[in-house]
């Protein structure tokens, strides 16, 4: 499904109304195709809205994730003016302080609708950015999905443990590492509380910026009304003389607020809180089919 979006980018110059209906169409086709994904979003949903997921809200996550994966096409193609023209960004000031003390600074944020497009912004006003990426199936799924960020200016490293060595080196280049912290890919995971329930997350965020002394700043980017988006770049985390755990469970109380703010733009396709131990009281029955 991934390989349409390159056409509908190429498309959107000239009917950009057709390429979105038909990104969304192509989310909502992938509700049908992908029920294991269908019934993870339904049960993350729970976890968060404390009852049954309508049928439209779930459908609404993968139409975003339509969304999503358009603008992800569009990154490198469209003019840095347009992209400039409808994000809008607060906090720039925060991490400017953080980099000021030379350490580099490390951001964290959730797979939100818009992270790919508004991270973009690092590169356009400057900023020298690394990102580690998941390595996803095929060698042409992989190019698919990364490509555009590369021609953005973002620099990209595979997620493995060789991926630590580069973020501290570029930590200690006074650069900016950029992470997603919902979602367990490689490295150490711990369990934290996430919406009142033990959730298994990443421990990298914090390990990192424990070990490298770096400011630890969460962020957050969302879609808003008419097309346009905007993220939020808050004051660093406090985290001097924190234990790794305590630092990483500040971490879990920023992802809550941010998906707590957009929860239909919260894009993690696998379940995360482990059916046994935590499972969704509030489900009633199976969503149709």
């Amino acid at each position: 499904m991934l390989a349409w979006f390159p056409r509908l980018a190429a498309s959107r110059h000239r009917s950009p109304g057709l390429a979105q209906a038909l990104a969304e169409f192509g989310g909502v086709l992938g509700v049908r195709l992908q029920p294991a994904a269908r019934q993870a979003v339904r049960e993350n949903l729970a976890h968060v809205f404390r009852r049954s997921p309508a049928t439209w809200e779930v459908e609404e996550v993968f139409r975003e994730a339509g969304r999503g994966y358009l603008d992800l096409a569009l990154l490198g193609l469209l003019p840095p003016q347009r992209l400039l023209a409808r994000t809008r960004v607060s906090g720039w000031e925060h991490l400017d302080a953080a980099l000021a003390q030379g350490r580099g600074a490390i951001l964290v944020g959730t797979h939100t609708g818009a992270v790919s497009s508004v991270g973009q912004l690092l590169a356009l006003r400057g900023y020298r950015a690394v990102a580690p990426v998941e390595r996803l199936g095929s060698a042409a799924l992989h190019w698919l999905h990364h490509a555009p960020r590369r021609r953005a200016g973002v620099r990209l490293v595979e997620a493995t443990p060789a991926a630590w060595w580069a973020l501290l080196a570029a930590l200690r280049r006074n650069e900016v590492v950029a992470l997603l912290g919902d979602r367990p890919v490689a490295g150490a995971s711990v369990e934290l509380n996430l919406f009142g329930c033990p959730a298994r997350l990443p421990l990298g965020p914090a390990l990192l910026a424990s070990h490298s002394r770096a400011p630890l700043l969460p962020v957050r980017a969302f879609r808003d009304p008419g097309g346009r988006l905007s993220g939020e770049i808050d004051p660093p985390l406090a985290a001097a003389g924190l234990p790794t755990r305590e630092l990483a469970r500040r971490v879990a109380e920023s992802l809550e607020y941010t998906i707590r703010r957009r929860p239909l733009q919260w894009l993690v396709f696998e379940r995360v809180w482990s059916a046994s131990r935590c499972p969704a009281a509030w489900l009633t029955g199976r969503m149709d089919r």
